[in-house]
């Protein structure tokens, strides 16, 4: 009996959760995204003052501008859906001292629920062509995801995050 009690309170608490968030935590808005850096020494960081007009502008026109040099690397995951739209963004950058790899965890929502994700578009611009990117937690058709971006032997990124869902 105490068995049957504690799953219904469990499925309770998962219907009431489900029930306040049905999508997402600011309706029609955009979301924070959270960006975390990791395994890094002796590093500067500045955030980019942009709007989001004008970050996506830059997704699109292949220019962070903040460096007139190096490498851009592209990675996307899931695929553009009818009716979709930007419910996150970030935009970044890290520079250190001596070449060496650079970890960005990207998360999305930065707390509470998100909206379904339908495609996540992730730009960087770094030293070297070598890194890649992967989903580190949740994914494309859920609430929320981890895009985990590696730069490697670099002296510095610059990255711009696009998050589109529903």
């Amino acid at each position: 009996m105490t068995t049957l009690i504690t799953a219904v309170a469990a499925l309770s608490a998962v219907l009431v959760v489900g029930a306040s968030c049905p999508n997402g935590s600011t309706p029609h808005g955009v979301d924070n995204v959270a960006v975390e850096f990791k395994g890094m020494n002796t590093t500067t960081d500045s955030l980019l003052e942009n709007s989001l007009a004008e970050v996506i502008l830059n997704l699109r026109n292949q220019s962070l501008g903040c460096c007139p040099f190096g490498y851009t690397c592209y990675y996307t995951f899931g695929s553009r859906v009818p009716g979709d739209y930007i419910v996150g963004h970030a935009d970044t950058r890290r520079s250190v001292i001596f070449p060496q790899d650079i970890t960005v965890d990207v998360f999305y929502p930065e707390s509470g629920c998100g909206k379904m994700i339908s495609y996540v578009e992730i730009k960087t611009r770094q030293s070297l062509r070598s890194g890649d990117a992967y989903i580190a937690g949740g994914g494309i058709g859920q609430r929320f995801i981890t895009v985990r971006v590696v730069a490697r032997l670099t002296f510095f990124i610059d990255l711009v995050a696009a998050i589109y869902g529903y």
